[in-house]
């Protein structure tokens, strides 16, 4: 039988300071119950984990590009100014503004858009 066993943590030990401030972690309250909270709400004392997400199913290329319109996203290819002609070497997510969301290197040209845009819409699920 194999079983999973979750990590907890006393803030601020553990590896909450590595992640992102706006990442939601587990917290266990003195309880017993766990709750959310992110990790810039951490305070000393907190026990808490790595949230473990449950997989998302695969999207369609016309929902990826639903959502792009949506929110109003599009995609600035990225070359290297040594070499104006090549390959791009990252894509950038902008919104409507103009402004950077995230970028992606441009490792597959068929599935780089995909790769970018899906962990944005994880997080709006999420």
């Amino acid at each position: 039988m194999n079983k999973s066993i979750t990590q907890f943590y006393v803030y601020p030990d553990g590896y909450a300071d590595k992640m992102p401030i706006s990442e939601f972690v587990w917290v266990r309250a003195t309880n017993g119950d766990i709750t959310n909270k992110r990790v810039d709400e951490l305070v000393k004392g907190d026990f808490y984990a790595e949230r473990v997400p449950s997989p998302l199913p695969p999207r369609s290329a016309d929902e990826i590009l639903e959502f792009m319109a949506k929110w109003c996203l599009g995609i600035r290819y990225v070359r290297d100014p040594e070499f104006p002609g090549s390959e791009p070497i990252k894509i950038v997510v902008i919104d409507k503004n103009n402004l950077e969301i995230c970028s992606y290197p441009y490792v597959n040209t068929k599935t780089c858009i995909r790769d970018a845009i899906e962990p944005i819409m994880d997080n709006e699920e999420l």
